[in-house]
């Protein structure tokens, strides 16, 4: 069977994620060499008031400056290896009228989905 998605890259093919000292103990990270640098990846179970939902940024590095967003099949292919299968995450897109706090700007996050359906 093959990867939820739409666009196959086939330089994922050889990510290998490897688990590396997270900023927390609450947290779990990994890193895998990628065509033009390391991804990163970084995996929580965090509080809501809906209960333990997880979470996870996944960013890129050239061992120079950060200059680019993970592409659609790395966070792909992070997601597909480092979270439970079952669960169904989301990406993001806050109003424009929102207040929103744009820690690192090449990091994309995805949060676990809290609503009936998204798998049907």
């Amino acid at each position: 069977m093959s990867t939820p998605g739409s666009v196959v890259d086939l330089s994922v093919a050889g990510l290998y994620w490897r688990q590396i000292m997270a900023p927390s103990p609450e947290q779990k990270a990994y890193e895998s060499a990628c065509h033009d640098g390391l991804l990163f990846a970084i995996i929580s179970r965090d509080k809501t008031d809906k209960g333990l939902l997880w979470h996870m940024s996944v960013s890129w590095d050239s061992n120079a400056k950060y200059s680019r967003c993970p592409n659609w099949d790395e966070l792909k292919h992070a997601k597909y290896t480092l979270v439970p299968a079952d669960v169904a995450m989301v990406l993001i897109f806050p109003r424009k009228s929102a207040e929103y706090v744009n820690v690192h700007e090449t990091t994309l996050h995805l949060w676990e989905s809290t609503e009936q359906g998204i798998d049907e």
